[in-house]
C-alpha cells in the first residue's frame, strides 16, 4: 500500500467540511458587508470552493481505489482506511451539493435575501 493513500483517506472528510465552512462564512460576511454589490465576489468564492470539493472528492476516491485495488492479505489495517475513504467520499459529496445549494440562492433571491 502507497503511504500517500493513507493520508489522504480522510481528505474529503476534513477538506469537504473546511471548504463548506469557510464558504458560509465568507459569503454571510461579504454579504454584511456589501449588500447586492458582491455578487460576483460571491460567484468567486462559492468557485473556490466548488473547486476545492471537487479536489477532495478526487483525493478520497483515488484513495478508495488503490485500497480496493490493493490484494495485501493484512485486510485488518485495510478495513480502518477503507471506511474512513467511503466516509470522506460521502460526506465530501454531502457538502458538495450544501454549497452547491448555498450557491445557487443567488439565482433565485434579488439582492440583500441572498
Amino acid at each position: 500500500m502507497k503511504p500517500t493513500s493513507v493520508l489522504v483517506a480522510g481528505a474529503g472528510l476534513f477538506m469537504g467540511a473546511g471548504a463548506w465552512a469557510l464558504h458560509q462564512q465568507t459569503s454571510y460576511i461579504i454579504a454584511s458587508w456589501r449588500c447586492g454589490t458582491a455578487a460576483g465576489n460571491l460567484w468567486i468564492v462559492s468557485a473556490a470552493a466548488l473547486f476545492v470539493l471537487a479536489a477532495s472528492i478526487w483525493l478520497s476516491w483515488g484513495a478508495l481505489r488503490a485500497l480496493v485495488i490493493d490484494s495485501s492479505p493484512s485486510t485488518v489495517f485495510r478495513r480502518p482506511r477503507r471506511f474512513l475513504a467511503v466516509v470522506g467520499l460521502l460526506a465530501a459529496l454531502l457538502f458538495l451539493f450544501a454549497t452547491f445549494l448555498q450557491a445557487s440562492a443567488a439565482l433565485f433571491l434579488p439582492g440583500c435575501a441572498a
